[in-house]
């Protein structure tokens, strides 16, 4: 594969990795991530037990957990930035910081492997995709 196909596919990962950390922001406000079973003593002393309805990762857990995720796609904006300018001007600092990035990527993931760790994951990958196909400069005949 030559120098501009590898970019272009490197570019695809890598919008793909920022857009599913965008969605991951919109999914904590819509998609149902808590449901379960719920029971409540009443005054005469019986307990009434039932379904409770499906709940957001917002409505359970606040904006915590939105702003956790803001910072996750930031950080995954930054990756895919310092991608571009790797392949752009070829600046090694560039290329360093996007490891740097993944690598923050990957500890999230792990240390949040019971709760949004594997909804980190797959964008984790398409990063780690993502850098592996970035071309240098000279690959993809600007220079």
């Amino acid at each position: 594969m030559n120098g501009r196909a590898r970019g272009r596919l490197a570019v695809g990962l890598g919008a793909g990795a920022v857009l599913w950390a965008i969605a991951l922001v919109l999914a904590a406000f819509v998609v149902p991530a808590y449901s379960g079973e719920g029971c409540q003593a009443s005054p005469g002393g019986t307990t009434v037990c039932g379904a409770l309805p499906p709940q957001t990762l917002y409505a359970v857990n606040g904006w915590w957990i939105v702003e956790l995720l803001l910072v996750v796609a930031a950080v995954a904006a930054l990756a895919f930035w310092a991608l571009h300018v790797y392949c752009a001007s070829g600046a090694g600092s560039a290329m360093h910081a996007a490891v740097f990035f993944i690598v923050v990527l990957a500890i999230v993931a792990v240390m949040s492997s019971f709760s949004i760790g594997p909804f980190v994951l797959p964008m984790l990958l398409l990063l780690i995709a993502s850098a592996a196909l970035t071309p240098e400069p000279s690959e993809t005949g600007r220079y």
